[in-house]
């Protein structure tokens, strides 16, 4: 398939400043340096089986690629080759990460479908990859997604084998454990695996954005993604083999493969993934584990740590806190600084990849109001609406260069992601507004399909929602346009309270931001009280969710 990549990309991003691409070009390759240099560390563990300590199943560095080896050899016999698809629609797991893994030493297309997806999105996403081989999970809090696929694999022969993880294998599927068979080094010796070679820039990722209807939009990379950002961030965040990661946002989306595969890859870091999510079994894995960082969707962690469980479990092990996929709020980030836990926001987008992160020896005050500083290699660009930089300090869109390869068979919206000609040719406009503070860090001021226009001024919500996030009632916030007659869209907000509070109005609201110093004119003007802040598949805040809510009730009280 044809890219967008181009060696001239090569040479534009090393004059950024970009490190030599490694010699270990692959996931694979860092997985066999890892069980190399750590043949008795614990590299994965998981709760599929259940969230006791004798349900969990561990693997060490060794085992892990003895177990991917077996993998690739299985997969090929099944007839999946370089240029062919592999689906997996799967929670978090071992499994999940074997498939991942076994993929970029094949050099076969790979794509985590959402476990969270429902029929119509999965089978559109079937349609448009035609995978060779599916790894899933045969159901999934009540959808059959077994079904799903074999109702596609009547149409399209083509899907060869339907591998199912659990004990349970449904009718004309095979059990993953057919993956570790180990019978096929009958056919096979262990170094025929140097015949396949995929190299750091060979397109075989392909990533599902979030925040989409119907069909995603499916961004294609390389291992260069994964290296890139992944090597400078931990750098940043002092992140190394010692560590012990917890992953509870969903591996399948780019925040997940993030936390769960490449940062702790990178390191040689132990990872243990949260199968099934709740707030108490993060905070229980994180006190038996001994877990010493969280990497995930910061509105997880936060609902997890503002809850009725926290305090019932001991969470002195915990130093990191890394997010993706959004900030930590203010009020978090603040009493785990306090704590001494290392705060970092990571900003990036799934086309560009890691754009931003703080470092972990930056002061709290800028750890609060900023997301730091970009690797080398790419470049941020803040323009305004006529696409002129702007004066430093002043908001406006971001435009980033990055490596990329564009959309996989989905030319059509290439022109609304990249600038095809002029003097910002091959930059992603992002949709995203920031600004660079005095000390060069990026500061995030929302986005634009986000920003309130009431009347002629800009709301931009997200400054709002930092200030009300420290408020003593408030557990989370989210902030949205709602519809006007008048002034076309005023504010609204969202609010889950904290536990213990029984109520908050509008005018302790506008009392809190006077107090802040914030002008009346971008006050919220309706408060919504809800239990649970809705999020998407990826566990960001689906603000398009709420302003549906919002527009729903106002229609039927004007009835």
């Amino acid at each position: 398939m044809k890219t967008l990549f181009t060696a001239d990309m090569i040479y534009k991003s090393r004059e950024l400043g970009a490190r030599r691409f490694y010699d270990m070009t692959t996931e694979y390759d860092w997985v066999k340096r890892n069980a190399f240099a750590y043949p008795k560390k614990e590299a994965l563990v998981d709760t599929l089986y259940g969230i006791e300590a004798e349900k969990r199943r561990r693997k060490t560095w060794p085992q892990a690629l003895n177990d991917i080896n077996l993998y690739i050899f299985n997969l090929l016999e099944a007839g999946l080759f370089k240029g062919e698809t592999l689906i997996c629609q799967l929670p978090n797991c071992i499994e999940h990460y074997y498939a991942y893994i076994a993929a970029s030493k094949i050099g076969c297309w790979f794509l985590s479908n959402h476990v969270d997806f429902g029929q119509t999105e999965t089978q559109g996403i079937l349609e448009h990859v035609k995978p060779t081989i599916a790894i899933i999970t045969p159901d999934w809090r009540g959808r059959d997604i077994v079904k799903w696929y074999k109702e596609y694999q009547k149409q399209h022969p083509e899907l060869k084998k339907i591998y199912v993880i659990g004990d349970e294998v449904p009718e004309g599927t095979v059990s993953v454990s057919e993956l570790l068979n180990p019978k096929i080094m009958e056919k096979f010796i262990p170094e025929d695996l140097d015949a396949l070679k995929v190299g750091v820039f060979d397109p075989w990722i392909i990533l599902e954005t979030s925040g989409s209807t119907g069909l995603p939009k499916l961004v294609v990379h390389g291992s260069y993604y994964f290296q890139t950002f992944t090597i400078s961030f931990s750098e940043k965040v002092n992140y190394t083999s010692r560590d012990k990661a917890l992953l509870f946002g969903p591996m399948s989306g780019t925040a997940g493969k993030w936390g769960g595969i490449w940062t702790p890859l990178a390191v040689g870091a132990a990872v243990v993934l949260q199968t099934h999510y709740s707030d108490e079994w993060a905070l229980r894995l994180t006190e038996e584990e001994k877990i010493t960082m969280w990497n995930g969707v910061p509105a997880m962690g936060e609902r997890a740590l503002l809850g009725p469980f926290a305090e019932k479990y001991d969470l002195s092990s915990l130093i990191k806190f890394a997010s993706a996929g959004g900030p930590i709020s203010k009020e978090i980030s603040s009493h785990l600084i306090d704590k001494g836990v290392v705060i970092t926001n990571a900003y990036g987008t799934t086309e560009s990849g890691g754009i931003a992160s703080t470092n972990h020896w930056m002061k709290k005050d800028e750890l609060l109001h900023s997301i730091g500083t970009p690797p080398a290699g790419l470049e941020i660009a803040i323009v305004d609406s006529e696409a002129n930089r702007v004066p430093h300090g002043e908001v406006g869109e971001l435009y980033i260069w990055a490596l990329h390869h564009g959309y996989y068979n989905q030319p059509e919206y290439e022109n609304d992601t990249w600038i095809k000609e002029g003097k910002w040719k091959g930059y992603q406009k992002t949709g995203d507004l920031g600004r660079f503070d005095e000390r060069g860090h990026l500061v995030l001021t929302g986005r634009s399909k986000d920003m309130i226009l009431r009347g002629s001024l800009n709301i931009f919500p997200k400054e709002i929602e930092d200030i009300l996030s420290s408020h003593p009632k408030i557990s989370q916030v989210s902030i949205v346009k709602m519809p006007d007659p008048i002034l076309h869209e005023r504010a609204c907000a969202f609010v889950v309270l904290k536990h213990g509070a029984e109520k908050l109005t509008l005018d302790e609201v506008g009392d809190f931001l006077g107090g802040k110093g914030l002008g009346r004119m971008i006050y919220p003007e309706r408060l919504e009280i809800i239990d649970v802040i809705p999020t998407g598949v990826a566990g960001k805040v689906d603000k398009t969710r709420l302003e549906m809510i919002i527009a729903e009730k106002i229609k039927e009280e004007s009835v």
